[in-house]
């Protein structure tokens, strides 16, 4: 499978391998009671919100609270769906240690914008939530951002290890205090997947 930018406007879901992932993290949380009784928040992309769906029995929770803010980064109409491969061959690779106020895409989101949508987004989250568990269903890219505003990281950086589909990274955010990661990547539940 070719990688692609997956914006909104492309979107369609989770693919088969997704949905077993997902089932396979709802087994998970189903057996151990890690995080029951949590509220669901999600990404309004169809992936987010199908996993969401998925997930939320295994929370004994029905409802979920779909955030637009929750998305990836918007690589705007004209890149929206489009293969890396073809990306680098219309426009060269992106290169993070440019201006983040500039967008990689002609009419795309900048690094800036995202960082700051998503970093209002979950102190909001925060707000609405204050003292709850709260589990999010949304994209590597928007757990990037929360890893680098939770470590104090310059927003262009780049981290070696990929966030796994439907792992668990556990953050525990204050609006007066500094953010704490408490776990990155957890993707046991895909193990017997591989």
């Amino acid at each position: 499978m070719e990688a692609r930018f997956g914006g909104y406007r492309t979107c369609r879901g989770l693919s088969p391998r997704g949905r077993l992932q997902a089932g396979a993290l709802r087994e998970r949380l189903r057996k151990t009671q890690e995080l029951n009784g949590s509220h669901i928040v999600s990404s309004t992309f169809p992936r987010a919100l199908e996993t969401a769906e998925i997930i939320a029995p295994s929370v004994c929770r029905k409802d979920i609270d779909a955030r637009v803010e929750l998305g990836a980064m918007d690589p705007g109409p004209t890149c929206d769906g489009m293969t890396f491969e073809d990306f680098v061959s219309r426009f060269g690779k992106i290169d993070l240690s440019v201006d983040t106020n500039r967008s990689w895409f002609p009419d795309g989101e900048s690094l800036s914008d995202f960082h700051s949508r998503v970093i209002q987004s979950l102190y909001a989250i925060e707000n609405d939530y204050r003292n709850s568990r709260v589990i999010l269903t949304c994209h590597g890219g928007t757990i990037d951002r929360a890893l680098c505003h939770c470590l104090n990281l310059d927003i262009a950086t780049r981290f070696e290890t990929s966030t796994k589909p439907t792992s668990v990274t556990e953050i525990v955010i204050e609006q007066s205090g500094p953010w704490r990661l408490l776990r990155f990547n957890d993707h046991a539940h895909l193990a017997e997947l591989n």
